[in-house]
């Protein structure tokens, strides 16, 4: 071969328009057209420019470093092994953490962490795990209300049939009607339930929260996924009655959202087991009283914690003075969306379609950065620090293959 006809190496981009494509994708990193979640409306609205990096060029920490998200993952995890004997959920809930551990391990192996660094990874992943099985435990024991009873109650009723857990629907493109919406729309349900009584079927979705329930379940009716996901399953709903063999008649009930408040509470010391014993004060004002203390032994114990973690909920014990505002602001509640309140009629429908034609726009237009305006907001966190994705809004795109290697990020399209 001579010289001349040698494959010629992609030019370096000159600006952020049509030249960087094919670089980027001379480099791995190659745009797709990803299926619309109910996540990108929010995502989009913060910054164009973020989900450009994260759902068309598919980048991804490869170790997340929110503590809530990786709580309410976890809790999410143990809900969908509702119905499961204990011994089974403990058996599987361990077998989880473990294949997280020996992701975390790699990850900390690949980018050169100490072995300091890396167990510090791994302790924060325990907490987060204990926590979000923890918080699911306990909350279930807690009455939602009279009628409804605990969340156990609710979902072993003889009048509920859960049809599956974390369920993964798509509305392929063919059969939107209406929409202007050129790629399938996709939701990942927590709990698909029907009830024989009123023969409805319901979507039940979970929300943790560090705030009060109360106040969370107030913007449920109008949420993107609460509208997206009664939209999919609503236009779902024949191939659903007759993969679970429902009655013909069977309506779509709506949306039930449950949120439970998480404590910051942590699996420490104060969950070894102990025994109680009198002291008597021997100085000071309270000279000669007798005093309880504790003398504890062992490590801590995932049941006295779960125990713990329960006390909190219910304002109990140690935790009494919680007990006024658990009246006020339970910490488990429930909400009901009715369908009526998201079908083709409703004015949230209308706000759908012009979000979802928006949405569609950004999830097929040609990848060209400059078609994907930056916004500040798209480069800190949730605590105001500098995300892993702040150097790709300061930087030119020759720069972005080396952005990825150094903050370790991912190619991991999520559809």
């Amino acid at each position: 071969m001579l010289p001349e006809e040698l494959p010629q190496p992609t030019p370096l981009p000159v600006d952020r328009g049509t030249s960087v494509s094919h670089w980027l994708a001379s480099h791995g990193l190659v745009a797709t057209q990803p299926n619309i979640r109910s996540s990108d409306f929010g995502l989009i609205r913060q910054c164009p420019f973020l989900y450009y990096l994260i759902r068309r060029l598919s980048l991804v920490p490869a170790i997340s470093t929110s503590p809530a998200l990786s709580q309410g993952t976890w809790f999410h995890k143990r809900a969908s092994l509702t119905g499961s004997p204990p011994e089974t959920v403990t058996m599987r809930m361990h077998k989880l953490l473990s294949e997280s551990n020996h992701s975390i391990q790699l990850f900390a192996k690949s980018v050169g962490l100490s072995r300091t660094q890396a167990d510090e990874l791994l302790a924060e992943e325990a907490n987060n795990f204990h926590l979000g099985w923890a918080l699911f435990e306990a909350s279930s024991t807690l009455e939602i209300s009279p009628r409804i009873g605990t969340l156990t109650n609710f979902l072993s009723a003889p009048h509920i049939k859960i049809l599956g857990h974390e369920l993964k629907l798509a509305l392929l493109e063919s059969q939107q009607k209406g929409l202007v919406a050129r790629r399938p729309l996709v939701a990942e349900v927590d709990i698909l339930l029907f009830d024989s009584r009123t023969e409805q079927l319901w979507v039940l979705d979970f929300k943790t929260t560090s705030h009060y329930t109360t106040t969370r379940l107030q913007t449920c009716p109008i949420e993107d996924q609460t509208v997206h996901y009664s939209h999919i399953v609503r236009s779902l709903l024949p191939i659903i009655i007759e993969t679970y063999s429902l009655p013909s008649t069977t309506k779509f009930g709506g949306m039930c959202h449950v949120a439970i408040q998480k404590p910051k509470l942590f699996l420490s010391g104060l969950d070894r087991d102990y025994t109680e014993e009198p002291h008597t004060l021997k100085s000071g004002p309270r000279k000669g009283q007798i005093e309880i203390r504790r003398t504890y032994r062992g490590e801590p114990l995932f049941s006295n914690y779960l125990r713990r973690c329960t006390r909190w909920l219910k304002g109990e014990s140690e935790y009494l003075d919680l007990k006024p505002e658990r009246n006020t602001h339970p910490p488990i509640n429930i909400s009901w969306t009715p369908s009526s309140m998201t079908d083709q009629s409703s004015p949230i429908w209308k706000e759908y379609r012009t979000k979802l034609a928006f949405v569609s726009s950004y999830a097929t237009i040609d990848p060209v950065p400059e078609r994907f305006p930056r916004c500040v907001e798209g480069m800190t966190d949730s605590h105001g620090k500098l995300s892993v994705y702040a150097h790709f809004y300061l930087t030119d795109p020759k720069y972005w293959p080396s952005i990825v290697e150094d903050q370790n990020l991912l190619i991991r399209p999520r559809d």
